[in-house]
């Protein structure tokens, strides 16, 4: 089975929001995605996924500009599709691509 690593930092601070909406709309948005739903019958696992709570309280170590860009990735993998069998390969690179456009401030942590 393929793993997809999914930096506990990365996906968890999905949960810091826009610059507008507040930290529980975004932790809402990164429950309600359900990521490995979108996994199917492929031959993947996630690994690194944070809870709700870990969002909620990780928020505060972010600022404005990691919430912003944190927003982007949640709505990028949002519009990541359903993966289908044979298509593992596609699938971890699109929603891989997803993470590697942050660059998150070093305070903005979800340990």
């Amino acid at each position: 089975m393929k793993r997809i690593l999914v930096m506990s930092v990365c996906l968890a601070a999905a949960c810091g929001g826009g610059s507008a909406d507040s930290g529980g709309n975004l932790c809402q948005r990164y429950e309600d995605l359900h990521l490995s739903d979108k996994l199917g019958k492929c031959d993947l696992r996630l690994v690194g996924l944070p809870t709700r709570s870990a969002c909620d309280s990780g928020l505060s170590s972010c600022n404005a500009d990691d919430r912003q860009q944190l927003s982007a990735m949640l709505d990028c993998l949002g519009r990541t599709g359903n993966c289908q069998p044979g298509e593992e390969d596609s699938w971890r690179h699109q929603v891989n691509s997803c993470f590697d456009r942050l660059d998150l401030s070093s305070g903005c942590n979800f340990d």
